[in-house]
């Protein structure tokens, strides 16, 4: 997988996991379906891409041998590529 499709990657499993934590934070605060999808949809709109793609510009680096020593850079876009790739949640919900 070349550098921009492994970017784009870590990107949208940082969305996936800000919306599915949003959506069930949205549940557990009462909101029906629709008030969870936009709680959703608003905490993608809002995800900090900036330290997103420095970490993936710092790693990248590193793995060139110019950047920070591997516990640094690698460690960060590491946390950010596996949030929310534990597998599928199961949500339940209740009619309002």
């Amino acid at each position: 997988m070349d550098a921009h499709m492994q970017t784009a990657e870590v990107v949208r499993q940082a969305c996936i996991a800000a919306a599915l934590q949003a959506y069930e934070d949205a549940g557990v605060s009462g909101l029906c379906h629709e008030g969870r999808w936009e709680y959703a949809v608003d905490a993608m709109r809002g995800l900090p891409l900036c330290p997103l793609v420095q970490a993936l510009l710092l790693a990248a680096e590193d793995e060139e041998g110019e950047g920070l020593p591997s516990s640094g850079a690698r460690a960060a876009t590491q946390d950010s590529a596996n949030a929310g790739v534990a597998g599928p949640r199961h949500h339940t919900t209740e009619e309002v």
